[in-house]
């Protein structure tokens, strides 16, 4: 493996709502063999009253996009080559500082065309805004290999998985 192939690195951010507590975010970023280099995790967030009546049918966009995922990227050390977020919403604010991209299901709608460009791995489309400074080459070639370990949204699942556990510990203590 070559020392570039060695310090690829990939962010996985997906935020997960609870109907009790509000919204929790994860952010894992792995190395290309899928091993985590470092995890955060936020505090519930919940809006108030005023935010939802204000911010209408932009609360979820603003929440996700702009509050949970800027707390949980600037407190990384590791700044990954891109981020794979598993949630639209995630992936359309460009404050974060590094390049995020959808990724989804090939049987689902893809998204407008002149929105987003994608390349497909296997069963996955993973969607970036158009005009985002990434060589489509190697973001197919960089996901592949992370395809060859592990299934691209079980990274996904450690994250939720991570997150259920700290509230259970969060619940006994």
């Amino acid at each position: 493996m070559s020392s570039s192939k060695s310090k690829t690195t990939i962010g996985f951010l997906t935020v997960l709502e609870f109907d009790s507590v509000g919204s929790i975010g994860g952010y894992l970023i792995l190395n290309i063999g899928a091993r985590p280099l470092e995890f955060h995790c936020t505090s519930p967030v919940k809006a108030n009253r005023a935010q939802e009546i204000l911010y209408g049918n932009t609360l979820k966009p603003y929440l996700h996009g702009e509050v949970v995922s800027t707390a949980l990227v600037s407190k990384a050390s590791i700044k990954p080559d891109f981020v794979l977020v598993n949630d639209v919403t995630l992936a359309m604010d460009g404050k974060l500082g590094c390049p995020r991209l959808w990724l989804q299901r090939l049987s689902e709608t893809p998204p407008p065309a002149s929105q987003f460009q994608s390349v497909d791995i296997e069963r996955w489309r993973c969607c970036m805004e158009q005009g985002l400074d990434l060589d489509r080459r190697q973001v197919t070639e960089t996901l592949s290999q992370l395809y060859e370990t592990v299934d691209l949204d079980e990274p996904f699942q450690r994250i939720q998985s991570a997150i259920e556990e700290a509230r259970r510990g969060a619940r006994a203590a």
